[in-house]
C-alpha cells in the first residue's frame, strides 16, 4: 500500500549547525506533524540523513498511533531506516 504525504522543508547551515523545519502530512489529513531540529553540532550539520530518518520514525510512530485508534491492525516498522 502507498501513502501518499506532502512534505514542506526549510533548512538552513551555517558553520558547523544546521537547522530543519518539515511539516508533513498526508493528503487524506489524518497524519499531520512539524518536527524541527536546531543543532549546533558538526556532525549533524555534516550528515544530510539524520533528519529524514528521523521524519520517517515520527511518520511511521503516528501511523501506529491512528491505526491504534480506529482498531486495525499496525503497520510494521520498517528497519531500514537507520
Amino acid at each position: 500500500m502507498f501513502i501518499t504525504i506532502s512534505v514542506f522543508i526549510k533548512s538552513g547551515l551555517g558553520f558547523g549547525s544546521r537547522n530543519e523545519v518539515a511539516f508533513v502530512t498526508k493528503r487524506d489529513g489524518e497524519a499531520v506533524y512539524i518536527l524541527a531540529i536546531f543543532a549546533d553540532d558538526h556532525a549533524y550539520a555534516q550528515d544530510g540523513k539524520i533528519f529524514p530518518n528521523m521524519s520517517s520514525l515520527v511518520f511511521d510512530g503516528s501511523q501506529l498511533q491512528i491505526l491504534d485508534l480506529a482498531g486495525t491492525e499496525p503497520l510494521r516498522r520498517s528497519t531500514s531506516l537507520l
